[in-house]
């Protein structure tokens, strides 16, 4: 890594103005709780895949920040992807980010696309010179594509369901992420909250493919937290079992949107 990183010095030196250089601080790598796991994305399929990434409207980092019993999150905007770095404007109102990236020398990022979460290990070497907190960061070796036995679906905003009278981003059979301008206590468990599910409708034909649920969840704990301005975040887990007949609620939804995934046209 050190060797690498001498070979790449002088480019960034003449690309970029640095305000701050992290690699002349004292720093250990961020310890995570749980490791990395997951299909490794190496080479060619790597380079594809971030290129693809960065060519989307709005390519979105996550910066995970580990806490006793979960993670919190930070969005980073990829501003541009380089032959070895990445130039990421750091979007959160707090300067808990960039005292993080100061103190460790090894961070964890994660990202989506195309309906897949990855997660990478990189090292932040600089803060670029400007008004906006712009860091350089090295290109990960290797990205994992996390594996998941259930699949996510993404409903905001065009399907309006709510936890709790949270609104919900997206949801799975195991459970789902909401934002609200509201303080969650994310040191207790929801217990007995009421998911509400919308109408999915078949535009084409006009055919109801569901007709809207309303399901008490037995408890949901949440292991996701993320605030950007007057918007707060969660990710909330479902850790205990349902009556059969709300699980058949659930899994009806879920089958509607997957006929609106293959077939389009619903609403």
């Amino acid at each position: 890594m050190s060797l690498f990183r001498r070979q790449k010095k002088p480019d960034w030196q003449d690309r970029f103005h640095l305000a701050e250089d992290f690699r002349e601080l004292e720093r250990d790598p961020a310890q995570y709780p749980v490791a990395m796991e997951g299909l490794e994305v190496t080479g060619d399929s790597l380079r594809v895949l971030l290129e693809e990434f960065c060519q989307t409207e709005r390519p979105m980092l996550y910066l995970y920040l580990p806490k006793e019993e979960r993670e919190e999150a930070r969005e980073f905007l990829v501003q541009r992807l380089g032959r070895n770095s990445l130039n990421i404007l750091d979007l959160s109102l707090d300067r808990e980010s960039g005292d993080f990236l100061r103190e460790h020398s090894l961070v964890r990022f994660g990202f989506e696309h195309r309906n897949y979460a990855y997660v990478f290990q990189t090292e932040v070497l600089a803060r670029i010179e400007g008004e906006d907190p712009v860091y350089l960061a090295l290109k990960p070796e290797t990205i994992f594509q996390e594996r998941r036995s259930h699949q996510r679906y993404k409903l905001w905003p065009d399907y309006e369901a709510f936890f709790k009278d949270m609104a919900v981003l997206d949801i799975s059979q195991r459970g789902l992420k909401v934002f609200t301008e509201q303080g969650l206590n994310a040191s207790e468990a929801l217990e007995n909250a009421v998911l509400s599910l919308p109408q999915v409708q078949d535009l084409e034909t006009g055919d109801s493919l569901y007709s809207g649920a309303e399901i008490e969840v037995p408890r949901a704990m949440v292991t996701y937290q993320n605030k950007q301005g007057k918007w707060k975040y969660y990710g909330l887990l479902f850790d205990r079992e349902w009556p059969d007949e709300d699980t058949k609620k659930l899994n009806d939804f879920l089958l509607a949107l997957r006929k609106c995934i293959f077939l389009g046209g619903c609403d």
